[in-house]
């Protein structure tokens, strides 16, 4: 179980809103994000959300009220349901490109080459990032479905 923190703003910039988010995740928050929302009196404004563990929910729910300025925050137990995960590593361009997965039920369910790790070996092999990206994911998910891995 995890708690999810909420609340509504209305009153702050984008730029306070992404300072939140990250000192959300720095305080402990497994998970943040924002989604728009109409506020009353028709003013345009986001809700934060954040899932957090039950043991950090007062040092999120802080960092929540010092950042945002909020005057209130939701909070609601929540279960979740979480895929086996990890990593494996490819070589490319003389990158090593680390390639996240999911496993469900022993299905592989996702699987993804972080941008950065793609973004440098496509800068050294003068190659397109989303062509690295699909090659390192090719061949994670080869060396995945080989061994079993996950």
């Amino acid at each position: 179980m995890v708690m999810e923190l909420q609340t509504n703003l209305d009153d702050v910039s984008p730029e306070v809103v992404a300072h939140t988010l990250a000192a959300l995740r720095e305080a402990g928050a497994v998970d943040v994000w924002s989604v728009p929302a109409h506020m009353k009196k028709g003013r345009p404004g986001v809700v934060v959300h954040a899932l957090v563990d039950p043991a950090l929910e007062d040092a999120v729910a802080d960092a929540l009220f010092r950042e945002s300025g909020t005057l209130g925050v939701r909070q609601h137990p929540t279960l979740r349901r979480l895929a086996a995960r990890g990593t494996v590593s490819v070589q490319m361009g003389g990158v090593e490109i680390a390639v996240k997965w999911g496993r469900w039920q022993g299905r592989l369910v996702s699987i993804a080459a972080e941008y950065e790790d793609a973004a440098r070996a496509a800068g050294r092999m003068r190659v397109p990032v989303k062509d690295v990206m699909q090659r390192a994911v090719a061949e994670a998910r080869e060396r995945l479905d080989a061994d079993g891995a996950g």
